[in-house]
């Protein structure tokens, strides 16, 4: 993927992080409670499948002001599972722990998500998962779950991995050539309406008040 304009409502999230600081104001996360005997191997290979095939997870955000481009990344390896079976109340321990690993700062320059599997007993894991609002929504991380469980299942079973979703960085072009031509469109409407009714020989500074509105 080369690198590519941010969309408009990413834009807006990156101003408001930019502003936000260190705050977690646009972390996404997600616990995921998983009732079976998870295979840890596996499950770091399926999600580093789907994270290679999903532009959500792979990518970043590097620049300055309006120039800031989000570029294609190698996601972040998939980091060993945390056990906190030993617990005395294993629950109470990865509450704690979700609770303050939310809150921890995402650096966009490298990566758009952070993730994590817990294991509580043998049949009972608990998948992390916190992403910046501005690679996905609610939806989103739904689909993340939903791919990750194909891939598991085809791992599992030797069958081939499912075929990659239509990647985001195809909308991100898209809308930014839809702005440029709604941008267009609205200024070329706008000076064939003023040399119609021959406002370009109005009063002084009259046509160049009346243009500095649309600017």
């Amino acid at each position: 993927m080369s690198s590519v304009p941010m969309t408009q409502s990413q834009s807006l999230i990156h101003a408001g992080q930019v502003l936000a600081g260190s705050s977690p104001l646009y972390n996404m996360a997600w616990r995921f409670d998983l009732r079976f005997a998870v295979d840890p191997v596996v499950f770091a290979r399926a999600f580093e499948h789907v994270a290679k095939s999903n532009e959500a997870l792979s990518v970043s955000f590097n620049g300055a002001g309006r120039a800031i481009e989000q570029t294609r990344c190698a996601p972040i390896s998939f980091p060993p599972f945390l056990d906190f079976s030993g617990e005395t109340d294993p629950e109470a321990a990865v509450s704690d722990w979700v609770k303050t690993r939310a809150k921890r700062a995402l650096d966009l320059g490298k990566t758009t998500y952070d993730t994590c599997l817990i294991k509580l007993g043998s049949d009972h894991w608990v998948w992390f998962l916190n992403q910046h609002h501005i690679a996905t929504d609610a939806w989103s991380g739904s689909l993340i779950f939903k791919a990750v469980s194909e891939a598991y299942e085809a791992i599992s079973g030797g069958e081939a991995m499912p075929s990659a979703p239509p990647q985001f960085q195809e909308y991100a072009v898209y809308e930014a050539e839809q702005r440029k031509k709604s941008k267009d469109t609205e200024s070329e409407a706008y000076w064939a309406a003023r040399e119609g009714k021959g406002g370009l020989n109005a009063a002084p500074y009259g046509g160049l008040r009346e243009a500095s509105e649309y600017a």
